[in-house]
């Protein structure tokens, strides 16, 4: 719970707002995957608040704006499907997907590595809770 805590506090030092529910958890991971992008940032826009996550410097820039807070949840329980269906649904859009496409292809590897590992979580937690 300690963690948790300090995690929350170091998104509000992101300027996220503090979030006790689920939704805050993923939040949390989310943005700490997004963090890791390198030669690319993306802008993620909820609400009032904007944080800049990746490469502060680079030259390819991209957003990503919240309308529903599950979107983090879908994205990380289903990863870039999860991701995508989230979009369909009206949960998050961009401004220039085009340009969030590319932020996302410059770092597949890595992207994929972490969906990979995301992945086999879930299906541990979804054995824990006995769901298929």
């Amino acid at each position: 719970m300690e963690q948790l805590v300090k995690q929350n506090q170091s998104i509000n030092s992101q300027g996220f707002k503090a979030d006790t529910d689920a939704n805050g958890n993923y939040r949390s991971l989310i943005t700490r995957l997004i963090a890791q992008l390198e030669d690319a940032n993306v802008e993620l826009i909820e609400g009032g608040n904007r944080t800049v996550l990746g490469d502060r410097d680079a030259d390819l820039r991209a957003q990503i704006v919240v309308h529903d807070p599950s979107f983090f949840r879908d994205t990380l329980q289903g990863g870039s499907i999860g991701a995508a269906e989230a979009f369909i649904d009206g949960k998050w859009t961009s401004p220039d997907l085009t340009a969030l496409v590319q932020v996302m292809a410059r770092n597949q590897s890595g992207l994929d590595a972490i969906e990979n590992k995301m992945a086999w979580l879930v299906k541990a937690k979804n054995l824990f809770f006995r769901r298929k």
